[in-house]
């Protein structure tokens, strides 16, 4: 969703990224369980998200839809952490991957 770093750089948008490797489920749950990666991209300055790009062997459409929704709205990175959509109990993790990439960027 939105841009890449590539296509920022193109632009001549000043950007940084977060990427993080991250497992959807807490490691006690008996579900397959596959590995995320998920790269947000940022605007230096205002930390506005304007692009993310995730892959997994598992089906995480619904996911990324979040972050098109995020783009369009232009939120910044502070306001998707706050954003607790994410979580159900005996689920999943209460930081989930996409609250960890967002409070880990530089």
């Amino acid at each position: 969703a939105g841009l890449t770093t590539a296509e920022a750089k193109l632009r001549q948008i000043d950007v940084n990224f977060s990427d993080i490797n991250a497992r959807q489920f807490y490691p006690f749950m008996k579900l397959p369980d596959h590995d995320v990666l998920l790269r947000l991209i940022y605007r230096k300055k205002s930390r506005t998200l304007i692009g993310a790009q995730m892959m997994s062997k598992h089906d995480i459409t619904d996911h990324i839809n979040y972050y098109s929704f995020a783009i369009h709205q232009g939120m910044s990175l502070t306001e998707l952490t706050f954003c607790d959509t994410f979580f159900a109990p005996h689920f999943n993790q209460a930081y989930n991957y996409h609250m960890l990439c967002a409070l880990g960027a530089p």
